[in-house]
C-alpha cells in the first residue's frame, strides 16, 4: 500500500515536473490574485487536454502515456 501511494505521488510529482518545465509555468505574468488564478487555470486546461490526447494516442501505439515526450 505504501509502495502503490510513493509510486503515485512520484507520478504528480513529474507531471507538476513537466508542467513547469515544459508548459514554462515556472514564471507566471500576472500580478494580481485574479490574474494569476486565471493563469494557473489555463495552464491547467492546456496540460488536461494534452494529457487526454496523449492518452488516446497510447490506444493507437503500443506505448504507455508516461513514455510519451
Amino acid at each position: 500500500m505504501a509502495r502503490r501511494r510513493y509510486h503515485r505521488r512520484w507520478e504528480i510529482e513529474t507531471n507538476f515536473g513537466h508542467i513547469k518545465t515544459k508548459i514554462k509555468m515556472n514564471l507566471l505574468k500576472c500580478k494580481t490574485v485574479e490574474g494569476v488564478l486565471r493563469e494557473l487555470h489555463v495552464f491547467a486546461t492546456i496540460y488536461n487536454l494534452v494529457r487526454r490526447l496523449m492518452i488516446s494516442a497510447e490506444h493507437y501505439r503500443s506505448v504507455t502515456v508516461n513514455r510519451i515526450n
